[in-house]
């Protein structure tokens, strides 16, 4: 350890030497991570607290824990205020290596490379799997990403369920908003086989807060009852659920069942939907092709009505 702990202060001494090439720093900024968003506000100058970080650094009697807090420091000042790539980087191969010796750090690393893609993956799903095994350490907040808590990453852990035909059954704490406001546990329910639990709930409360378009789309989807839903009916769930907090996953989602193979038994609501999703997220070019080839294929829609 105290060989990365000399590496990180040739890092910083570095960055002093170019106090005077540096760029002006601003009053705040964002950071975004999985759908979630943080003002970040600063009173210091950058470099006047990597020059703090590398005292902490340089002290012998250093901890594990006050190591990690300096490079996570160090890593978000070279990304989002110094705005050098390499160095920040380089912060974080220092991190998987405290790592090895630190769960604190393992958890930083890991968390950071999620992406909300990774979600339509096997191997991002077993990465949020892994993440939620960290019990201990939600709420998460390391200062400068938006603070993580476990009911987020379960959501995210259920959207890809949903989207790899896995059927779990996850405890929703927080129950998410959809595509057109629809609650998530009930979409996830659908999704998962649990058909008659997720009836109930659309029947005595979902249809009756949704317009007709809506709830005709839920039923033909639900529709038979004795049968168990497909994959691709269970891609469009996934979208459908996701719509809200991941719109780009959605989208991906949305195309897939309504141009792949096979497609989804009812692509008349899929271009009704994705169309709807393209508007709300204001690419109205796309949303008027789309709603062109509904009206072409299925002119009597209930969508166009």
């Amino acid at each position: 350890m105290n060989y990365l702990k000399a590496l990180v202060c040739i890092l910083l001494l570095f960055a002093a030497s170019v106090l005077c090439a540096a760029p002006n720093s601003v009053s705040y900024y964002q950071t975004e991570w999985c759908g979630l968003e943080r003002i970040i506000k600063k009173s210091v100058n950058p470099f006047e607290r990597l020059k703090t970080i590398e005292k902490v650094v340089a002290n012998d009697k250093t901890t594990d824990s006050e190591l990690f807090d300096a490079l996570i420091s160090m890593r978000y000042i070279y990304t989002y205020e110094i705005r050098d790539s390499s160095d920040a980087e380089m912060a974080l191969m220092w991190l998987k290596q405290l790592g090895k010796s630190y769960s604190r750090a393992e958890f930083e690393v890991l968390l950071s490379s999620l992406k909300p893609e990774d979600m339509l993956t096997e191997e991002g799903n077993r990465l949020i799997g892994k993440l939620l095994s960290y019990d201990s350490f939600f709420p998460y907040d390391n200062g400068y990403l938006p603070v993580v808590e476990k009911a987020h990453l379960t959501f995210m852990l259920a959207v890809s369920d949903m989207a790899l035909g896995k059927s779990s059954n996850l405890t929703l704490c927080k129950d998410y908003s959809g595509f057109s406001g629809l609650p998530v546990t009930m979409i996830y329910d659908m999704a998962c086989d649990r058909k008659l639990r997720a009836y109930a709930r659309f029947i005595n409360s979902v249809k009756k807060s949704q317009n007709h378009r809506v709830s005709k789309m839920l039923e033909d989807v639900l529709s038979p009852m004795y049968l168990p839903l497909k994959q691709v009916e269970k891609n469009f769930l996934a979208g459908l659920a996701c719509a809200e907090m991941f719109p780009h996953v959605s989208t991906k989602l949305f195309l897939d069942c309504i141009t792949g193979e096979p497609r989804i038994k009812n692509v008349e609501h899929g271009l009704a939907v994705l169309a709807l999703h393209y508007r709300s997220n204001n690419a109205f070019q796309e949303s008027n092709i789309i709603f062109e080839k509904l009206s072409k294929l299925y002119p009597k829609s209930v969508w166009l009505k």
